[in-house]
């Protein structure tokens, strides 16, 4: 091959682009005889499944920096623009997709300088190998998710086999194969840099990848270098996870790469390799290279026809990724939901409309609009600095007839233009009705006395003390403890049974005898209060209590007990503890003079 490329510069251009399109079909998984191994391969298409802590890591870090190592093109590279583009820009693109993170680029020339400041989350298209376990020994690398050969780089007149004690050129900050002496290196910032200098003959070799020297082979058309594939171990590409203490943003980003197929990778490489400034004019190749130019053709025709062929499979593939994607939308109860802020316009998928129905189409619609429309409110008079989107999450309850009841958490990803206004809100519902009527259970089980289910002494306290700041002097309140006359004798006597059943019994009485909006509860044994407000007559509080002694006669006649009741009315000074004092020593004076009695705190 050496010879050959010598003598026609033009043959040596022919091989270079049918090796680099054999390359791309090549490494395409249906060509492999064996089929794709998913044991084998660094990244399998599976649907991403975040935990809530994810999801939240997500939310609260929007942004993650990367840095980028520059003239790694058709991998990486810095256009005249000073952004981002090549494959890794376009894998990044597809995890902004995936994930929800905005990645923040910051190019780089020295790898191991960048390694020491750690101003940045991520180390883009870190070259593995075998030998650079050292160099990365501080560093949790994502699975690979390129792979490419190394092409052994030639002055014209050099030996392949004659290496020793030449001079070797290398980009800054990366490591050095083990053959390759340090003393006779010479440091480049970019990979078209070595080839520059191996051209001009300022340095006599160089390993590089397979795609950037064949990049930059066919972009520069040069005249004094010969191109070998070496037999080197080839270079594994991955993400460099810098933050060992960050256990989520490699989990959540390892996950996402595994989502994306390996042939729309594949397809990213053809893209970004094809996308070369050739420095010759076309008319100038046409001339020279009429029968390469014809041998290429043929070849592409074969590749689309091929190309062709596959994509019927994925069209079925995608079908199925479809309808696995809806399955798991019914099985994970999530509803899915489009909101054009310029239209002023809410899409919703079917499976929501179904849900919206089932709780009253228009009443839930308008709850919907509700939440989104807060959620803009929000968000457009707290505009990011940059365009891109943000996170917001919020829960929503839908009611419908006979006391039907859903909580949902809307989870919405924030769309902004150019101008960083909100454009779009794109979201989806999740229902946490479980979750919540568990919370309601266990702050009821937390509030409430077990036997009665009247409040418990800790929270009537605390609910008690509230009303008291809220007190009006212009309704009247009262405060009211009662306790049930014998029932130490009917305990001693008939049994705790019996007088769970007693105690049981004066629960409902206080619950059926009173308002809703009265706080009744079990502060002791047989000890009960009830506090009730905003009434403008005395004598109603007292007949209720008489009523209340009545009841308790007429419910529980095959026992000899009552209920004695002392009643304290509040006054604007009265706190929790004057009030309980007064009440109770109004229920002493009851007791002692005669039982079921009613008798009033009186200063």
């Amino acid at each position: 091959m050496r010879t050959i490329l010598k003598k026609n510069k033009k043959k040596r251009l022919t091989v270079i682009l049918i090796v680099l399109f054999l390359t791309f079909i090549i490494h395409s998984p249906e060509m492999n005889a064996e089929g794709p191994d998913p044991n084998k391969g660094p990244l399998k298409s599976e649907l991403l499944s975040l935990s809530e802590e994810e999801q939240q890591y997500i939310i609260e870090n929007p942004h993650i920096s990367v840095y980028v190592v520059d003239g790694m093109a058709p991998i990486q590279y810095q256009d005249e623009n000073g952004q981002l583009q090549g494959i890794t820009r376009k894998i990044f693109h597809e995890l902004e997709i995936k994930t929800g993170f905005t990645f923040e680029y910051i190019f780089i020339e020295d790898i191991r300088s960048a390694l020491k400041e750690r101003q940045a989350k991520i180390m883009a298209a870190i070259p593995f190998t075998f030998e650079d376990t050292e160099f990365y020994e501080d560093i949790q690398l994502s699975p690979e998710y390129l792979t490419t050969n190394q092409i052994l780089i030639l002055h014209e007149g050099e030996e392949a086999t004659h290496l020793k004690n030449k001079i070797y050129g290398a980009v800054i900050g990366s490591p050095i194969p083990s053959s390759v002496d340090r003393r006779t290196t010479v440091f480049f910032h970019t990979r078209e840099e070595i080839l520059d200098a191996v051209d001009k003959g300022d340095v006599d070799f160089s390993f590089i990848n397979g795609f950037s020297a064949s990049y930059y082979l066919l972009q520069n058309s040069y005249d004094h270098i010969v191109s070998i594939p070496s037999a080197i171990q080839n270079t594994e590409l991955s993400f460099g996870y810098l933050d060992k203490d960050d256990p989520f943003l490699s989990k959540i980003l390892n996950k996402a790469l595994g989502t994306i197929d390996p042939d729309q990778i594949q397809n990213y490489i053809v893209e970004e390799a094809t996308k070369i400034d050739r420095k010759v004019s076309l008319q100038v190749v046409f001339n020279n290279f009429f029968t390469e130019i014809t041998t290429i053709v043929f070849l592409f025709i074969i590749g689309l026809g091929y190309l062709t062929f596959r994509s019927r499979k994925d069209e079925k593939k995608i079908q199925l990724q479809n309808n696995r994607l809806l399955a798991l939308s019914e099985l994970s109860e999530e509803y899915f939901y489009e909101y054009d802020v310029i239209q002023d316009h809410i899409s919703i998928s079917d499976e929501l409309k179904v849900l919206l129905n089932n709780y009253g189409y228009k009443e839930s619609l308008l709850v919907l609009q509700r939440g989104l429309k807060k959620t803009f409110s929000e968000h457009s008079h707290h505009p990011k600095m940059i365009a891109g989107h943000n996170h917001s999450v919020e829960n929503i309850v839908l009611k419908g007839g006979f006391e039907k009841k859903g909580t949902y958490k809307m989870v919405n990803l924030i769309i902004r233009n150019n101008q960083h206004d909100v454009s779009m809100i794109i979201g989806k519902l999740m229902d946490i009705s479980i979750f919540e009527r568990e919370k309601e259970t266990l702050k009821i089980k937390a509030e409430r006395d077990g036997l009665t289910k009247l409040y418990n002494y800790e929270s009537s306290r605390e609910l008690i003390k509230e009303r008291l700041l809220q007190f009006d002097s212009s309704f009247l309140a009262a405060f009211i403890v009662l306790d049930i006359d014998y029932f130490k004798s009917v305990n001693d006597t008939l049994g705790h049974q019996e007088g769970n059943r007693i105690l049981q019994k004066m629960g409902k009485l206080l619950l059926n005898n009173f308002r809703k909006s009265d706080i009744p509860a079990r502060i002791g044994g047989d000890e009960f209060c009830i506090f009730v407000d905003k009434f403008t007559d005395r004598e109603q509080v007292i007949e209720k209590c008489h009523e209340l002694i009545e009841s308790m006669s007429e419910t529980i006649h095959d026992v000899p007990i009552s209920i004695s009741i002392g009643i304290a009315f509040i006054k604007e000074e009265d706190n929790y503890q004057t009030a309980f004092k007064h009440a109770d020593e109004a229920l002493y004076k009851a007791k002692g003079s005669g039982r079921a009695r009613i008798a009033i705190y009186e200063e």
